[in-house]
């Protein structure tokens, strides 16, 4: 693409055609890498697909346990638990400073028990310097 950009092509003159939209997620990563514009027609660009968003909101608020947005988007994965329940816990773990146990001092609703204690494995699992970042992707996924 940059190649024919050098001859003369301009960007917007130059298309990329796939036969499905997901065979196009390595494509638009290094686009945006490379930071090279795109538009994509026929279905949702790779990094605003709700999967890919709730992974990376998890490894962001393992990083940053202050990431109230990232935290928010998490805590309503869970079967139970909505904004209200969400907001709850972002207040006690900010009265906690943000503290490492205190995730798992919070006391969820029934319907999020069962999970409960695997996301507060998964966050304390990822903020843990020694887990490599290679597993990480599988880590959230499991």
């Amino acid at each position: 693409m940059l190649d024919h950009r050098e001859a003369g092509i301009p960007l917007r003159r130059q298309a990329v055609l796939f036969r499905t939209s997901h065979h196009s997620d390595l494509l638009e990563i290094e686009l945006g890498r490379r930071n090279i514009p795109f538009i994509k027609y026929g279905g949702l660009k790779f990094l605003e697909a709700a999967h890919v968003k709730d992974v990376l909101a998890i490894l962001r608020w393992a990083e940053n346990p202050r990431d109230g947005v990232a935290a928010f988007r998490v805590l309503q994965l869970l079967p139970g638990i909505g904004p209200a329940t969400a907001r709850a816990v972002l207040a006690q773990l900010s009265g906690e400073a943000f503290a490492a146990g205190a995730l798992a001092r919070f006391s969820p609703p029934a319907a999020a028990t069962l999970f409960w204690p695997g996301l507060c494995s998964v966050i304390g699992r990822l903020r843990d310097t020694n887990t490599p970042w290679q597993g990480q992707i599988g880590l959230v996924r499991d």
